[in-house]
């Protein structure tokens, strides 16, 4: 692993950790996914970029992951099994079913729900908060994850105290 590797993966982290400090200030109430959905979309952004970082820090290249896209299960998928197998060990209680079928559900909502106006009568509210508590708790454990991996450390509290790491 290269310095820059180490260099890039952290400047992806800490964009993730602005889009997390956002979702973290904001409160959590289940209402119409209209509201929620900015929320819900920053929250798959956040996910997005902290398994990016991780795979920038495995050795692949910013094009590389441009090119894997929003899709969750795709940059999950991406990871080395060790890295793979200890996050899905930290999720097995909070997600509370197979992490490859939690995320091949919410593969494209990244996509799809920037767009919710167009269909957004037809969201099943119950699901759609279901998805988010769970994308939520995803966010955190991933961050945890990545810090760790980054750091050594947890840096949660120093992103909350917006310190920098």
């Amino acid at each position: 692993m290269t310095n820059y590797n180490i260099d890039k993966a952290k400047n992806v982290f800490n964009q993730a950790n602005g889009f997390l400090k956002f979702i973290d200030e904001s409160e959590f109430i289940a209402l119409n996914p209209m509201y929620q959905n900015p929320f819900y979309i920053n929250c798959l952004l956040c996910c997005e970029l902290y398994l990016k970082a991780l795979l920038i820090l495995d050795g692949k290249d910013e094009k590389y992951c441009k090119k894997m896209g929003h899709k969750l299960l795709d940059l999950f998928s991406g990871l080395k099994k060790e890295d793979q197998n200890q996050i899905k060990t930290i999720l097995q209680i909070v997600i509370d079913e197979d992490i490859f079928q939690y995320l091949d559900r919410i593969n494209d909502d990244f996509i799809e729900m920037r767009y919710v106006y167009v269909n957004g009568e037809n969201i099943d509210a119950k699901e759609f908060n279901n998805n988010y508590a769970k994308t939520i708790g995803l966010m955190y454990r991933l961050q945890n994850y990545t810090s760790l991996k980054l750091y050594g450390r947890d840096t949660y509290e120093e992103v909350k105290n917006n310190a920098g790491i």
